[in-house]
């Protein structure tokens, strides 16, 4: 048992190394460090067992069964990176030649005590390193922190009464990288006036020129819910800490992932106003997941990985069959995928979750759809594809908008058979984005890009009362600021309109960075 520790300590660090390489890089990324902790435990014990199964049945060197393990776990995580650098043929067989020739040079040399012990001392450095950034790493800095009803005070704030005279209840649902009219027609080719007439006869007044404030899901989704722009352009919205890139506050209350979440002044005004409030998370983006902020929590029942696990699957080489082979790999599924009933956008699961909620006080539900953004699940007809696009075209974005535009018209039909006074806004976070390559910097985006980073459908559905203040240009923050004039009686208090491109790919150049830009 002696001269086995030190080869189970060899597998296991070279096993964990990854993970907690991952998790030093996204300390500032809200990363669920449990799940992540089940993964690399599964991972470690994976090789563990194979080292001792090889030790036992194949009577195996202990130290060379050991060193080949660490071999293969160490190479297992180096796919993606080849995959990245040469392309997926490239990847795959660099892949194969560099994985053949290391676990040879382990079975050859890895028996040999000095080569055992260089091979302990590279693993613990490499994990080392990653820990080194956790133990220096200083969280970015908050908000004041307070609790809702000091952030965001009824008495004499800037946006409405505070005395609701109507409480109807509120649906904010988001098409995840949903565009406008002009920038389907333009940049697709796709004439999507049957849909926005359809909004139309159900009495939603369509917002055509409407463009998001900001070019991201964290920045503008947390600006439309606390009513204000979070951030200006001579401001970063992150920077780079003990090697971490961190999220910085700007004008939120915490951090602009809580006022995704429930903490920010929509939800606020609402609670204090007797409102319970809904949060639905698809359980793929892990920004808006459900927190502990919300009331009530809808899950949906994923058919794709979350976010984490995509990473993993990426860097991992189960691809490498049918990169060798010539053809696509199967559409990768979760872990946990719920029941077969999965829809692949989550508008189905959202609606039963909407028609089981109780009824007994007013309440406002953030429904954020992870649709028509890819990966792209669905075909037109919304049935689930067996196999995810590989090099997704502007027809594959457009097959699953279809499918949205036909699920979001039976959730909206659902919405005014079962609560025909709701307040109903629909609208998306962002443009689809699919001409904006990383490698472009902010500064360079023309026009065609700004308008197709930024424009979304926005589409608003009020008492006749108030809709005075409805324009073609509106923007998602002005929405929830009509909606309280709404509530209040009296007329909007409206922002400027402005808008700004961010990077919000954290292997972009100019990650961090907000450019305003004028669209046209």
């Amino acid at each position: 048992m002696r001269s086995l520790a030190p080869s189970i300590l060899l597998v296991a660090l070279v096993s964990v190394a990854p993970f907690a390489r991952l998790y030093s890089r996204n300390l500032g990324n809200a990363i669920d460090a449990f799940e992540l902790a089940l993964w690399a435990i599964a991972w470690t014990s994976f090789w563990v067992i194979a080292l001792l199964l090889g030790r036992a049945l194949l009577r195996a060197d202990t130290r060379r069964a050991a060193c080949v393990c660490a071999t293969c776990a160490f190479v297992a995580f180096s796919y993606g990176a080849l995959a990245d650098a040469l392309g997926e043929e490239g990847g795959a067989l660099a892949f194969v030649a560099i994985g053949a020739l290391s676990v040879a040079a382990a079975v050859r040399f890895g028996g040999r005590p000095v080569v055992h012990r260089a091979a302990l001392v590279f693993a613990a450095l490499s994990l080392l390193l990653p820990l080194f950034s956790v133990i220096s790493y200083r969280p970015p800095p908050r908000g004041p922190a307070l609790p809702l009803e000091a952030a965001f005070p009824l008495a004499d704030n800037a946006i409405w009464s505070g005395a609701p005279v109507r409480t109807p209840n509120v649906y904010w649902l988001v098409a995840d990288s949903y565009p406008n009219a002009r920038v389907l027609a333009e940049q697709f080719g796709f004439d999507n006036r049957p849909f926005l007439n359809a909004l139309g006869e159900r009495g939603f007044y369509v917002s055509n020129a409407s463009y998001a404030s900001f070019s991201n899901t964290l920045l503008s989704v947390s600006s439309t819910l606390d009513m204000v722009y979070l951030y200006e352009p001579t401001e970063r919205f992150s920077e780079l800490r003990s090697g971490v890139r961190v999220t910085l506050p700007g004008r939120a209350n915490r951090g602009p992932v809580e006022t995704t979440v429930g903490d920010n002044r929509t939800v606020g005004f609402l609670k204090q106003a007797g409102y319970r409030y809904v949060h639905f998370e698809g359980r793929t983006y892990h920004i808006t997941r459900c927190r502990g902020y919300e009331d009530v929590c809808i899950t949906g029942m994923p058919t794709r990985p979350s976010d984490l696990q995509s990473v993993l699957l990426e860097m991992l080489p189960y691809r490498l069959p049918f990169a060798l082979a010539g053809g696509d790999a199967p559409m990768a599924r979760p872990v946990v995928k719920g029941d077969r009933s999965a829809s692949g956008t989550g508008i189905p699961e959202l609606a039963a979750g909407l028609r089981a909620l109780p009824r007994d006080r007013p309440f406002f539900v953030y429904a954020h759809i992870f649709s028509p953004h890819g990966p792209y699940s669905n075909d037109e007809h919304c049935n689930l594809l067996e196999r995810s696009p590989p090099r997704p075209t502007s027809a594959d974005y457009l097959r699953q908008l279809q499918c949205v535009n036909r699920q979001l018209l039976g959730l909206l039909d659902q919405i005014s058979r079962d609560d025909p006074s709701a307040v109903v806004l629909l609208n998306s976070d962002h443009g689809p984005r699919l001409t904006v390559h990383n490698d472009v910097a902010i500064d360079d985006y023309d026009a065609d890009q700004i308008r197709e980073t930024l424009g979304i459908l926005n589409a608003v559905r009020l008492p006749p009362v108030c809709r005075e203040d409805l324009a073609q240009d509106l923007i998602p923050a002005n929405v929830m600021r009509i909606v309280f004039a709404c509530l209040g009686g009296h007329p909007a208090r409206l922002l400027e309109p402005r808008h700004f491109v961010a990077a919000g790919n954290a292997g972009h150049p100019d990650y961090g960075r907000i450019r305003e830009v004028r669209v046209r």
